[in-house]
This record gives structure tokens, sequence and C-alpha cells, in this order.
């Protein structure tokens, strides 16, 4: 750590520790003095859990009955990257009955930061939808919200069928 000197205060600057620590730690302050001496004092710290900043990936509009695919549905940050992936979990809730708490995928990007990837479940109906995405480790969560608008699918001409004539007041 460095130390510094501000009007008769010092104050003890530390850029981290090497592992992912929460809750109550010692730490032990060694000083060496001018003289030859050295000075200790223990001081009790509390490390609470990094924030995890989120956002949401923008989502492409698809066309009813579109195949389940895998996309991107959010990024974050936490820490500064120095928790693996795997310490984090997320979940999506796409607003369709069936998939109110999919699983999502995280992975690492170079940077330290994180991506959400999940399966994009297949949608019958066409409208807006606000998926959630919730991203938690330890007691830190954070969730956004997507908007996936979901368009009608494109009618299609049957071969062989001429015309079809309905008459009112009549049986099929």
């Amino acid at each position: 750590g460095t130390i510094t000197q501000n009007n008769g205060v010092f104050t003890w600057t530390y850029a981290g520790m090497a592992e992912a620590t929460n809750g109550p730690i010692s730490v032990l302050f060694t000083a060496l003095n001018l003289d030859g001496s050295i000075a200790q004092t223990t001081a009790s710290l509390t490390v609470t859990e990094a924030p995890i900043n989120a956002t949401a990936e923008p989502l492409a509009t698809i066309q009813e009955g579109s195949a389940a695919a895998a996309i991107t549905v959010a990024n974050f940050t936490h820490a500064n990257g120095i928790e693996a992936a795997s310490e984090f979990a997320a979940t999506i809730n796409w607003g369709v009955a069936g998939h109110t708490a999919d699983t999502g995928t995280i992975t690492q990007n170079s940077d330290g930061s994180y991506r959400v990837t999940a399966l994009r479940p297949v949608f019958a109906e066409s409208g807006n939808f606000a998926p959630i995405v919730t991203i938690s480790e330890d007691n830190a969560t954070a969730s956004v919200q997507d908007n996936l608008t979901v368009a009608d699918a494109p009618l299609t001409q049957v071969s062989g069928v001429q015309s079809v004539k309905i008459l009112q007041n009549t049986g099929f």
C-alpha cells in the first residue's frame, strides 16, 4: 500500500486484495521509524461486496415463430473483473409462459467485464416484450430490462389454391 500525509493525517491506500474477500478482516500495520524502531498497530476493516453494474444489450426484432437462438442479453462490470465468471448467476424472465426463470451463461471479456447470453425462446405471438435479466453474486444483485419486438410472420401463399368462396350463414 501507499501512505500519504496531509496536515498531520496519514492515509493508507491499498489497491486490493489478491483474492475476493467479503466481511471483516484484520490488518497489521508496521512502520519502521527513522531511528530504527518499529511501531505496529492492528485495525479491523469490513470489506463489502462490490456492486454489479449492468446494462441491457439491445435486442434485434424477430418474427413470431422464429427459432430459438443463443443471444447476448446483458453486459456488466464488477470489482474490476477480479472474480471468475463462474462466481455469478443470471436468470432471464422473457415475459412468456414457461420462460420466467431461464438460466443465462456468463463469460468474462478480455477487458474484465462480463457478458450474459441466453437461449431466446420461440415467441408464438407478435408484440412488445420486456425481458428482465437478473445477475447475482454473493450479496450483490442487479436487474436490467430489455426490449424485444416480435413482429407478425409474413403470410405465405399456398400453391394450388385459386380462390375460396365463403357464403354467409352456411356451415363449412
